[in-house]
């Protein structure tokens, strides 16, 4: 064979392979374009079901209108005039096929190179990670589905690398990804990871009136803000106890008055105790309400929380009677009741005050023991140390509302990690965890005017009085005496 012929047989091997390897690619993409719109949700791209719908007319007036297409293209050279002929020669139905086919490939190409580019980012994460087991080996992408328009799930082998020094890794991979990382959890196996990625932002603010009119409030909940998911609301009932901290500035006492009148507007006869050791001036506008105690020194606080304790215990002997455990299944008329204490550390604090630790055993008791009867903890504070939050109640309260925090020791105290003192210096700004569960959030601002406006509407709605707490003064100037009066049985 001479040097030509090898040359051109060179050449047509080369061009045979270019050629097999488009045909790959392009099957690959196709391949891939059908995934991604499988995996499209049509209640979350609303262009995608006109498009489709679309696709049938466009095609018809195609094929309708393919005499003047080849018209207007068979003298541009002989191969067109043959393509044009052939095309307004052909069936009305062949030709309709043949059109709706090129579309739909064409359709499938994009939509599967637009799948290509999206999934490359996130093979490369696994380089930019380096982050590889004893052997050497790196961890592989098994699968990236798209859970809805903002997130996805992205679904990684380990092969060794531990799953511990992968979650270490969460600041990077939002970093690499410009995605924020929602959570990474242990997968069908402890050698499989999945990473729940989201792209949607946290608004900068979100008002409490804004929230209400998007979302009703069930029976016994409250806002908690908005998240990267959507809007977060929270029923006491299961919660069903909760702590709120953070500095000063960061929006905790916000929160704090704005979840206590969303269990208000939810369930009108909720009984609530409030506990503001700075004279009642923080919860002055709730004053008013049929069904609302203040209480504003240590003294009155211990007898309160001591009269609440022991409710508690009348509570589970009533259950024990009617052979059930919890408020749910008693069936009776017993309303929820909340205990909520605002800066905590006013009153937990205070080594030398009998009555204070009279009060803290009552607060340790109830968040032991108050979970069945509907019986709730609210407490927020600002300074967060042992002494202020006390482990042996903390450990009791699995919700948790947390502003920034400056010190690496209170982010410890109520996260166990550094991450609270990561929050972004924005007001109203914070994470929800709820047990295990966190979330970055933007809780709902609302001005003391507004409180005090829903608060007189609450009070007009009332009918009856539901408040259970008296307190009463001897004429010998005895102490008070707090007596739990409750109109159930």
């Amino acid at each position: 064979m001479t040097e030509e012929n090898k040359k051109t047989v060179s050449i047509s091997k080369g061009l045979g392979d270019a050629f097999n390897q488009g045909i790959d690619a392009c099957i690959n993409l196709i391949v891939k374009g059908i995934e991604k719109l499988f995996a499209m949700q049509f209640r979350e791209n609303p262009f995608l079901t006109p498009f489709l719908v679309l696709m049938v007319p466009i095609v018809t007036y195609l094929v309708t209108d393919a005499n003047l297409i080849a018209s207007n293209f068979k003298n541009c050279s002989i191969f067109a005039k043959e393509f044009c002929d052939l095309i307004a020669n052909v069936s009305f139905e062949t030709s309709f096929i043949s059109w709706l086919v090129m579309i739909s490939i064409s359709f499938l190409l994009v939509l599967g190179l637009f799948n290509r580019v999206f999934n490359d980012k996130f093979e490369k994460l696994v380089e930019k990670l380096n982050l590889k087991s004893g052997d050497g080996e790196y961890p592989k992408i098994k699968r990236i589905k798209e859970l809805d328009q903002y997130k996805t799930l992205l679904t990684m082998n380990l092969n060794g690398v531990s799953f511990e020094k992968l979650k270490t890794q969460k600041s990077t991979i939002e970093s690499i990804l410009d995605m924020y990382v929602e959570s990474i959890d242990e997968g069908s196996s402890p050698t499989v990871a999945e990473i729940t990625l989201c792209r949607r932002n946290l608004p900068d603010s979100i008002t409490y009136s804004s929230l209400s009119k998007d979302e009703v409030l069930p029976d016994n909940s409250f806002y908690v803000g908005r998240s990267r998911s959507g809007s977060i609301i929270e029923d006491l009932s299961k919660l069903p106890h909760m702590l709120i901290a953070g500095a000063t500035g960061g929006g905790k006492s916000v929160f704090f008055k704005q979840a206590l009148l969303g269990l208000l507007q939810s369930s009108p006869k909720m009984e609530m105790y409030l506990i503001d050791l700075k004279c009642g001036v923080e919860f002055k506008d709730f004053k008013g309400l049929s069904n609302v105690k203040i209480v504003k020194s240590v003294s009155e606080a211990a007898r309160v929380l001591e009269a609440v304790e022991q409710e508690m215990y009348r509570r589970y002997k009533l259950f024990e009677a009617s052979d059930t455990n919890n408020i749910e299944g008693y069936g009776k008329d017993m309303n929820r009741l909340v205990v909520a204490i605002d800066e905590c550390s006013l009153l937990f604090d205070n080594p030398t005050s009998d009555e204070a630790k009279s009060a803290k055993q009552s607060v340790t008791n109830l968040s032991r023991l108050a979970r069945a009867c509907g019986i709730h903890l609210i407490v927020a504070t600002q300074k967060v140390t042992k002494e202020t939050i006390p482990t042996h109640i903390a450990d009791n309260i699995e919700g948790r509302m947390i502003f920034r925090i400056g010190s690496l020791q209170g982010s410890l105290q109520v996260f166990g990690d550094k991450s609270a003192t990561q929050i972004k210096k924005h007001p109203g700004r914070g994470i929800w965890a709820n047990g295990d569960e966190r979330a970055n959030v933007q809780t709902p601002y609302i001005t003391e005017k507004q409180i005090s406006t829903l608060c007189k509407k609450i009070n007009s709605d009332e009918t009856i009085s539901v408040k259970t707490v008296d307190s009463k003064t001897s004429e010998k100037g005895k102490d008070d005496v707090l007596t739990l009066r409750s109109k159930q049985p």
